[in-house]
């Protein structure tokens, strides 16, 4: 069996699909309920958020080549341990 790291389309395509099915399925509900005519607006700002903090991610994984998502957090959140 081969054991190779997560690369970085890997963790932007895992990130990307958890972000995508809590926004699909239980966010417009909850909008919804809270905003009524206001929740088409209100999924457009949620997806732009989505969107920055995509690209946020991205260039943070450019800035570290070659590592994975657990390394990269290791070196922003400084591991003390």
């Amino acid at each position: 069996m081969n054991h190779s790291r997560i690369g970085t389309l890997e963790a932007i395509c895992l990130i990307l699909s958890v972000i995508i099915i809590r926004t699909v399925l239980s966010l417009p509900k909850s909008i919804l309920a809270l905003t009524n005519s206001a929740s088409i607006l209100n999924l457009l700002y949620v997806g732009f958020i989505v969107l920055v903090l995509v690209y946020w991610i991205y260039r943070l994984f450019q800035k570290f080549p070659g590592m994975d998502i657990i390394d990269v957090a290791e070196v922003v959140g400084r591991k003390s341990f």
